[in-house]
């Protein structure tokens, strides 16, 4: 909510209706705060918002504690690992953009990569395809998809397993920003490099040309997805280094020992 009443982009009926709603949840959350023994937040980005909001006391009570993984897609980035190590690796030339395309967050994006960064990057790498893969997209969305060949929308697809070994890169030009992206974690897990902007970034352990690709503008995508593509070397070590940092943070019994050590203290 905050991130989306600083993007000039968002319509001002929208900008006030999220203020409106920003106030109210705001104080919810404060009363939930002060009567909890323990509140469990995913960014610590999120923990901090509340600081100069509510007592030292009930900011103490905030833990810090990611999503977790689902172990089949743990499973994508270990096999995908040990092709890259084993040498077995090759490019299938596929970009993935995942996410609810009814959620107005994840529509802008879609619509921005499918109407301005993919027609750029096609300049660069001409045989790459887009797969976009999210429940109830808008007819403009179709719209737009369907003015190029290049681009499959796939909508909803149950079991994500063979797209994902299939996939080069997930690339998520988001602009409007909230929380912990389990699309982000997907990427992570299944040890694809992900493009996305800053404002996901939710550990300092994250970090641009290491284990993510950071992008804000258009042509930052453009530069990033290329960039990739010409540097195989690049891509293997953020892949590799994506897979490690989900396989020792995402994965739910980690998480779940986080929040019992939490709750226990």
């Amino acid at each position: 909510m905050e991130y989306a009443l600083r993007d000039k982009n968002i319509p001002i009926l929208r900008r006030i209706l999220y203020k409106k709603v920003k106030e109210r949840i705001l104080k919810e959350e404060i009363e939930v705060i002060r009567n909890a023994d323990t509140i469990f937040i995913t960014t610590e980005k999120e923990k901090q918002f509340f600081k100069e909001k509510i007592e030292e006391s009930d900011y103490n009570k905030i833990q810090v504690a990611y999503n977790g993984v689902d172990e089949k897609i743990l499973e994508v980035g270990k096999k995908r690992v040990q092709m890259i190590r084993d040498k077995a690796f090759v490019f299938n030339n596929r970009l993935l953009f995942l996410g609810t395309l009814n959620y107005y967050p994840n529509e802008i994006a879609a619509i921005r990569l499918v109407e301005k960064i993919f027609p750029q990057i096609l300049k660069h790498k001409k045989d790459l395809e887009l797969y976009i893969v999210g429940s109830n997209p808008s007819n403009k969305l179709k719209r737009l998809c369907g003015n190029n060949a290049k681009i499959k929308l796939l909508g909803y697809v149950e079991d994500l397993h063979e797209l994902l070994v299939k996939t080069d890169i997930i690339i998520l030009p988001m602009t409007v920003v909230s929380g912990i992206q389990n699309k982000l974690l997907t990427g992570l897990s299944s040890a694809i490099p992900v493009v996305i902007t800053s404002q996901a970034i939710f550990d300092d352990k994250l970090q641009h040309l290491k284990n993510v690709m950071v992008a804000e503008t258009d042509d930052d995508y453009v530069n990033a997805v290329v960039k990739l593509y010409e540097s195989p070397s690049l891509y293997f070590e953020i892949a590799e280094n994506a897979f490690k940092f989900a396989d020792e943070n995402l994965r739910w019994s980690k998480v779940i020992e986080k929040y019992m050590n939490a709750i226990l203290s």
